[in-house]
């Protein structure tokens, strides 16, 4: 997305409840969307690591200090994390809405030129709203009784290294990764050739079950 086109994506309004300072105090809208893109990027970084509401704070309350120019006072980080708040409450919808106008776009491109591109473009919806950085992520959300972004985060490193990432997996193969990582992850004794026998037999079962 270029910075010409940020005013059809973004509401000034919404940008500046975000960046604050950084951005109501820029001179001209060239200034004004390159701050904002600039921002929202570093956001974006933190907010599909594990970071917490207070970390990611400090991260907007660093970015309007270095960006509002002249204050007699600085911007600290609030202690309930406000900046976030409305970042989590209302602009990841808003930016998950255009990935979805983007995945649409890449979609719509693939069926009129009959080439397939990788499946990413259609997780970046969901991935951007929840906080997530992979497929697998959003598939081990939806075999937990939460969502919750951190949460998620945590049981993710716990079977992470059963999950081999492939930028080809389609949902189908990011959530059948998620599953038998999940199965293998309660036999931590097991040795490489042991997960690897367990891995097939679970994929074949899986197979069984589908014919």
């Amino acid at each position: 997305m270029g910075e010409d086109h940020l005013d059809a994506f973004f509401r000034p309004e919404s940008l500046e409840k975000i960046l604050g300072r950084a951005y109501k105090n820029q001179k001209g809208l060239v200034s004004k969307r390159s701050v904002a893109l600039t921002g929202i990027g570093e956001i974006l970084v933190d907010w599909v690591e594990q970071k917490t509401l207070l970390e990611i704070d400090s991260t907007i309350s660093i970015f309007i200090a270095n960006n509002e120019g002249d204050e007699k006072r600085a911007i600290k980080p609030d202690e309930m994390a406000k900046f976030t708040r409305r970042f989590s409450n209302r602009f990841a919808s808003e930016i998950s809405f255009i990935m979805s106008s983007f995945a649409q776009l890449v979609s719509d491109v693939e069926v009129a030129t009959a080439i397939y591109h990788w499946p990413m473009p259609g997780f970046l919806p969901q991935l951007v709203r929840f906080g997530y950085p992979t497929p697998y992520h959003l598939a081990l959300s939806r075999e937990l009784s939460t969502s919750a972004r951190i949460e998620v985060h945590k049981q993710y490193e716990a079977i992470a290294k059963y999950i081999e990432h492939d930028p080809l997996d389609d949902w189908d193969a990011a959530r059948a990764k998620v599953e038998n990582a999940m199965s293998v992850s309660l036999f931590p004794a097991l040795n490489e050739d042991d997960i690897e026998a367990l891995e097939e037999l679970l994929n074949k079962n899986k197979e069984a079950d589908s014919d």
